[in-house]
């Protein structure tokens, strides 16, 4: 995978953490057998993995414990501080933890995940600091910041500049679309030594749309990634580099038009990887 793909899909794994809140707000008991019963995505249809997972809200002592560790990791406090320094304020309070275990035959797998939310008083900008630690004592975290394209302005000089992006743009207005700055929805990863940004821009012609993705490296000031986006590639990198914690809702958010198929779309990814994902998709999207 290429260093622009590898940014791109990491960018939308990580942009689940906007609706974060809501799936850590709900235990979770899903069989993915197609039963029809609410499980990590909803919409999604017949699955065919055959995995139990479950995912239960910690609260009280442990979901205090869970989130103080996170607090304490030094990465933690570093996105936190730039998180400030960007004019967020953390809400302590609000922050959830959840802990999320699957079964598949005789292997079990844990994990907790931790989110801390920040706010500025704009309801079209958010951002968390997502925390997660998994059965090994692996870490990982990362700051997202999600809103409105009038917020990241960096970024849309970035992309504005870029003769690919000009040349679509140039190509669907030919068409009869239009590209409008209220149509771009933004989000921001940051890591210790990373700050990228995934725009989802909409162009319109009346009732019909289209999408285009980018991403642009705010550090370096470049286009990383334009084009129109292969929602087969999207959906099965997601859900191989996920895996079975969240897979679906992971899926469903990436790559909404195949929320569908989200679930056995995961399953096959986990019994015969991405290549066999991505030719099933092909045949069936």
């Amino acid at each position: 995978m290429s260093k622009a793909g590898a940014v791109l899909l990491l960018l939308l794994m990580v942009s689940i953490a906007i609706v974060q809140p809501v799936m850590a707000a709900q235990t979770v008991n899903d069989t993915d057998s197609g039963s029809g019963d609410d499980g990590d995505c909803a919409c999604c249809g017949e699955g065919a993995s055959g995995a139990n997972v479950s995912v239960t809200e910690l609260e009280g002592a442990e979901k205090n414990k869970a989130i103080a560790e996170a607090l304490r990791n030094e990465e933690v406090k570093e996105l936190r501080g730039k998180l400030i320094e960007r004019g967020f304020t953390p809400k302590r309070n609000d922050a959830k933890s959840s802990y999320r275990v699957r079964v598949q035959g005789i292997v079990e797998e844990k994990g907790i995940v931790v989110d801390i939310p920040f706010r500025t008083g704009q309801r079209d900008l958010n951002a968390s600091i997502i925390w997660s630690k998994d059965n090994d004592g692996n870490v990982d975290a990362q700051a997202i910041i999600g809103g409105s394209a009038e917020h990241f302005e960096e970024a849309l000089n970035i992309l504005y500049a870029n003769k690919t992006y000009q040349r679509i743009t140039e190509e669907l207005e030919g068409e009869g679309y239009s590209v409008s700055k209220n149509n771009i929805t933004v989000v921001e990863l940051i890591q210790e030594s990373n700050d990228t940004a995934l725009l989802a821009i909409t162009a319109t012609n009346g009732s019909e749309s289209k999408k285009i993705l980018a991403v642009v490296d705010l550090i370096k000031g470049e286009v990383l990634y334009v084009q129109d986006p292969d929602w087969c590639w999207i959906a099965c990198s997601t859900a191989q580099a996920v895996g079975w914690l969240g897979c679906a809702s992971a899926v469903c958010t990436a790559a909404p038009p195949l929320c569908g198929i989200a679930v056995p779309l995961c399953g096959l990814v986990m019994e015969e990887g991405k290549d066999a994902c991505y030719d099933w998709c092909q045949d069936t999207f």
